[in-house]
């Protein structure tokens, strides 16, 4: 319980590297590597060989790197913060992923949920965005996205009728607080639950679908919701005037994928340098000046004074390059088998989103819903920090869950 909880609290030196909760974690290593060899899913096994690629393909990396552009700077300090985070959040995720075994996985859920709560009420350590309270901004990028983690995993035993009751009045208070992707990823799971439980809850009478046609219309019912209905409600101002203005700005943006622009950035540099930067470096002039390119490649005006020209001046020029996405950024600091890592994270979490479509009970439906549609979200569209945590801990939860069901497939076969 209580690795749970400092994952949720991220007490740390350096950026969420999780240094605390990684290091209760260590004296379990040995448990948690019987635990992945014995695991009825390889799912896990493939998981810690790519970590450890990751890891043992650092030196190759940064050598390739600065081998193909030797105006590249190297910095000890962010090599040890890379090499720390990797390891913290694999950690993490065996530590989720054993913790299981002792408490049910819905409480490793709400106990990280409670964890990230009592962080930011405790040590309110983020600057306001641009626009916001510094209330409104700590509820949109850290506490309003977990809640769901705990509100449903409470409920996971509860009535079906009563987690779609839950998971509506979330979405409704998160379209007020224009909390996009946690909005989406709660509408997707109700329109999900109402195409593949609808009948059975409002007649309770078995229908049986086959998986393949009900996961389809599933998913492309609940996509189409999520990613095109969302949007346009939004726009015209359904969810409140703040919400509709931001959204019109989004719309008017010259981003590509709902009005982001760093998509642009990060294809420019992949061309430029498809086998990443490399722990440790920083990139040179002709990396930022790549970045821009592709920035103003769809449309970016550099001398304006909106939001994607403040990004080019400040996320670009003044950092590593920001790519605001687990997948982009993992790339670009740890190379190709960083972006494995991630697209192996993603796996996961769609076979966790196939798993809840198939389910015909109540248990966690509701919250396999939402983790994994916010895990899948958070690994294309949200930035590494502070999001790998929350993908780290959902991701071994994942494990253990898909693990137990296929340890009850192998016992049905004869």
């Amino acid at each position: 319980m209580l690795v749970c909880l400092l994952a949720g609290l991220r007490i740390d030196g350096s950026q969420n590297t999780l240094h605390f909760s990684a290091l209760l974690v260590v004296p379990l290593i040995p448990a948690i590597y019987r635990l992945v060899r014995t695991s009825a899913s390889r799912l896990p096994l493939w998981l810690m060989r790519l970590y450890g690629a990751v890891l043992i393909s650092i030196p190759v990396t940064i050598l390739v790197s600065l081998t193909i552009d030797p105006e590249r700077s190297f910095r000890f300090e962010s090599l040890l913060t890379d090499v720390v985070r990797v390891v913290s959040l694999a950690l993490v995720v065996g530590g989720m992923f054993w913790s299981c075994t002792k408490i049910r996985p819905e409480y490793v859920l709400v106990l990280m949920g409670l964890g990230v709560v009592a962080r930011y009420v405790l040590w309110p350590d983020v600057a306001p965005e641009e626009g916001n309270t510094l209330v409104e901004t700590i509820w949109k990028f850290r506490i309003g996205p977990v809640v769901p983690f705990v509100v449903l995993g409470l409920l996971a035993r509860a009535p079906i009728v009563l987690q779609m009751v839950a998971i509506a009045v979330l979405a409704a208070i998160t379209a007020q607080s224009n909390l996009r992707s946690a909005l989406a990823a709660l509408a997707l799971s109700i329109v999900v639950i109402l195409i593949t439980r609808g009948v059975p809850v409002m007649t309770q009478q078995r229908v049986t679908v086959r998986f393949s046609v009900r996961s389809v219309i599933a998913i492309g019912v609940a996509a189409l919701f999520a990613f095109v209905t969302i949007p346009q409600l939004a726009l015209a101002g359904y969810f409140g005037e703040s919400v509709q203005e931001h959204q019109a700005a989004q719309v008017g943006s010259a981003g590509v994928f709902g009005g982001r622009i760093e998509p642009g950035a990060t294809v420019a540099l992949f061309q430029r340098t498809p086998f990443g930067l490399g722990p440790g470096v920083w990139p040179s002039g002709h990396d930022l000046n790549s970045a821009i390119e592709g920035l103003i490649a769809i449309g970016v005006n550099p001398s304006g004074g909106d939001y994607d020209a403040r990004y080019m001046r400040e996320a670009i020029a003044a950092n590593r390059i920001f790519l605001h996405s687990n997948l982009g950024e993992t790339w670009w600091i740890y190379g190709i088998p960083g972006a494995l890592l991630v697209l192996t994270l993603m796996f996961i979490g769609f076979r966790g989103f196939m798993f809840a479509i198939d389910k015909r009970d109540k248990y966690m439906a509701g919250l396999l819903l939402y983790a994994t549609s916010k895990l899948l979200w958070d690994c294309l569209f949200e930035p590494v920090i502070p999001l790998a945590t929350n993908i780290a801990v959902v991701a071994g939860v994942l494990l253990f869950v898909l693990g137990e069901k296929r340890a009850q497939e192998l016992s049905l076969d004869p």
